[in-house]
């Protein structure tokens, strides 16, 4: 299942914003070291894989898919069961220019996963409970039939070396609640929707940036421990013209490490179609690693 969140996805095109780095008033910057978790990925298990395996911790494993004509089956499952309780990170990497990578508890998506990676590469962090058996679920874009696809697959303890994090990044994870008021000429998109979903993203405080993949979000510092990022973007191609506007106010408590956003937005679509959008999101998360 290829999942795009809207409000979030188009960011990727965004020309990022300038800012400075900054200290505190005794000349330090607050870091989050306390929260630093395996610095180096563990010694992997090499394995093959194929649709409807269990997976086992500290395994790299090779897989395929392949599509007929007429089916466009693009999704393997596989289930994972952890014997202690700790964080696991998972790499999908394909041979494919969209991949992606979801865990699931009877239906209900937990997965944490990183936004914007893109080029046939996801990640994610799950906080894994031993003993509850989740379900993995690892797509890939299948462009051509009847051609074999490979990926790889690493389930690991949790570590800075996967995650690919330098040495002022931290990973947090987030919980987010949407909800989007619509004015619309398109029934299908007139009125109020909402959406809950799971995200995980890299933090530099020293540096100022959340980072999504390769793509920086650059942050203004408005006081000892909140942050700002603000982007506004205007779009127009013969008769149709967008607009945009993103605000995200970061907290970030460096004691407890829990990362508290709130975020507002609107998007107007001029086209065939006349579209006004309002939203806002409730992010709640913490320092994983």
């Amino acid at each position: 299942m290829i999942q795009i969140f809207k409000a979030l996805s188009s960011l990727a095109m965004i020309t990022m914003l300038t800012a400075c780095g900054a200290r505190d008033g005794d000349g330090t910057t607050p870091d989050l070291d306390q929260f630093k978790g395996l610095s180096a990925e563990p010694e992997l298990i090499a394995d093959t894989l194929v649709d409807g395996d269990p997976l086992y911790l500290n395994h790299e494993y090779a897989g395929s898919m392949m599509r007929t004509p007429s089916v466009y089956d693009n999704e393997h499952q596989f289930s994972f069961s952890a014997a202690e309780t700790g964080l696991i990170v998972m790499e999908l990497k394909g041979e494919s220019i969209l991949v992606d990578l979801l865990v699931f508890i009877d239906s209900d998506e937990v997965e944490m996963k990183l936004l914007g990676v893109g080029d046939g590469y996801a990640l994610l962090v799950l906080e894994a409970e031993a003993g509850v058996t989740y379900s993995v679920e690892a797509s890939l874009y299948l462009e051509e039939a009847d051609v074999p696809y490979s990926y790889s697959l690493i389930v690991a303890e949790a570590n800075r070396e996967t995650l690919g994090l330098e040495e002022n990044e931290y990973w947090f994870g987030v919980n987010i609640v949407q909800t989007e008021v619509c004015e619309s000429t398109n029934v299908h998109m007139d009125g109020i929707h909402g959406n809950n979903f799971s995200l995980g993203f890299i933090l530099n405080i020293p540096e100022l940036y959340i980072r999504s993949g390769e793509i920086k979000y650059n942050l203004i510092k408005t006081s000892s421990n909140n942050y700002k990022y603000q982007i506004d973007i205007f779009d127009e191609f013969g008769n149709w013209s967008s607009a945009s506007q993103l605000i995200r106010l970061y907290e970030v408590n460096f004691d407890s490490g829990v990362v508290v956003v709130d975020v507002v937005y609107s998007n107007e679509v001029i086209s065939t179609y006349n579209t006004m959008c309002n939203g806002v999101e409730t992010w709640n998360g913490k320092v994983l690693l």
